[in-house]
């Protein structure tokens, strides 16, 4: 049949949907990271910053492109070509039926005729999947340069720690309650299936992420701020996220934090840039698994269509013995099902936010 599953297709953009707001979710969480000033900073330190400057800039592009264009891609590729298979199919299937009265032998004005439509077909097929393809592109580019910002925020760390004047377990201490706090947090996140998606019920592709700053005040520093945000396509209570277990998290954090000195603090707060773009990096990974299906899919229907297209050119067909022209009206239903739940995807928020209550610390020691 020339048309693909429509279970596995909407299962995709499912998947899409998914891993599109996972993805924003996780740039958000990088785009609001602030850190904290340090009067002197050291070289170590402004390579931090700097690097935190080019990823959140990288990052801002999926937000202003790359997101809002791959999902209205992978969705509107499916409405796109569905518009154009159901005349097409109407128009072969009226052809295939003279075909079959006058003995399933098409004259060479119906063959070419049928070659034409196939081709059109397959023109604009090749041309989803080209852009499909584009995107995936994109995707592995914003990958490889994080990865590379990230390994040299590692190596900016590692240099700081190496300070000997530094409490380095006290700073790895704080960092370890930082990334468990995000991991408690994220661990409420969900992820659509096509049922829930559809009936539009359950709770779809919440992500939380965390930011961290410290605030500077006519030059001396403030106090830490411990942030929250919560990026969801359905509305989320405090109650829900902000448990007892990660109410005491935040308050150890705190506590810490009251113990470090200035340096010290900034060390322990860069946490928050690693567990981020860790998370942002992982979550890439997750997703261009789901981009390259959604290219399979593609794939598999430039292949069917171009395989007729080698069929239509045989001289002396047999129109009965070509399987894919005898349940058109199967596949323009097919399609025509996939466009209706694409259209319907694209009115689906990808996140909403929800800011939990803020933090704050003033450590003994940063004045």
């Amino acid at each position: 049949m020339l048309a693909p599953t429509v279970t596995d297709t909407e299962d995709q953009i499912v998947d899409v949907f998914n891993s599109n707001g996972a993805l924003t979710a996780a740039v958000h969480a990088l785009e609001n990271t602030v850190l904290m000033t340090l009067p002197d900073n050291p070289s170590w330190y402004t390579t931090i910053e700097s690097e935190l400057k080019s990823a959140q800039s990288q990052s801002t592009s999926w937000l202003t492109n790359t997101s809002p264009t791959l999902y209205a891609t992978a969705t509107q590729s499916y409405i796109d070509y569905a518009n154009l298979f159901g005349p097409a199919a109407g128009d072969m299937e009226t052809l295939v039926e003279q075909i079959q009265t006058a003995g399933n032998i098409p004259s060479a004005a119906q063959q070419s005729t049928l070659s034409e439509l196939v081709q059109k077909l397959l023109s604009t097929a090749s041309a989803q999947q080209s852009a499909c393809a584009a995107l995936q592109t994109e995707v592995n580019s914003l990958l490889s340069t994080l990865t590379t910002l990230q390994s040299e925020i590692n190596t900016a760390i590692n240099d700081g720690l190496s300070d000997e004047e530094l409490d380095v377990e006290a700073i790895q201490d704080t960092q370890d309650d930082i990334d468990e706090l995000m991991i408690k947090m994220t661990k409420k996140s969900t992820k659509a299936g096509e049922a829930s998606f559809s009936a539009n019920t359950d709770s779809v592709s919440a992500v939380a992420s965390l930011t961290f700053k410290l605030v500077a005040s006519e030059g001396e520093l403030g106090p830490a701020v411990i942030g929250t945000m919560i990026y969801s396509d359905v509305e989320l209570t405090l109650d829900v996220i902000y448990t007892d277990e990660v109410h005491d998290i935040v308050k150890k954090i705190n506590a810490d934090l009251a113990t470090l000195q200035a340096e010290e603090m900034a060390l322990a707060l860069t946490q928050s840039v690693v567990t981020n773009l860790e998370s942002l990096l992982d979550t890439i990974d997750a997703a261009l698994e789901t981009f390259t299906d959604l290219t399979t899919i593609w794939n598999e229907v430039v292949d069917d269509l171009t395989w007729m297209m080698v069929v239509l050119a045989q001289p002396q067909i047999d129109v009965s013995k070509i399987p894919a022209l005898l349940d058109l009206s199967d596949a323009a239903s097919a399609w025509s099902t996939i466009s209706q739940y694409a259209t319907w995807a694209q009115t689906q928020p990808i996140s909403q936010t929800l800011s939990l209550p803020e933090q704050t610390v003033t450590s003994t020691q940063t004045s």
